[in-house]
């Protein structure tokens, strides 16, 4: 599975780290700005976009729709203060 940790500043920067559980150690990190529109995050330099709930966020597809059926909760950011 894939670890996401993303990192939301006050500034509107972002840091956005993925690293693969079991298989490497490696870290694929990702910078930019952030911004928010109609409860939509938009991470400049993705392709994707993420849904607002109170405390978590969801990965919207490349269409912008909720990712659905089983694998839907593989696609949900919990919120770590």
């Amino acid at each position: 599975s894939i670890s996401t940790i993303l990192e939301l500043n006050q500034d509107k920067s972002y840091v956005l780290r993925y690293s693969y559980e079991g298989k490497s150690e490696d870290q694929f990190i990702k910078e930019g700005e952030w911004d928010v529109q109609k409860n939509t995050l938009t991470l400049e330099g993705l392709d994707y976009q993420y849904k607002i709930n109170p405390d978590y966020l969801i990965q919207l597809d490349l269409a912008g729709n909720e990712i659905k059926g089983d694998i839907a909760e593989k696609y949900q950011l919990s919120r770590v203060k």
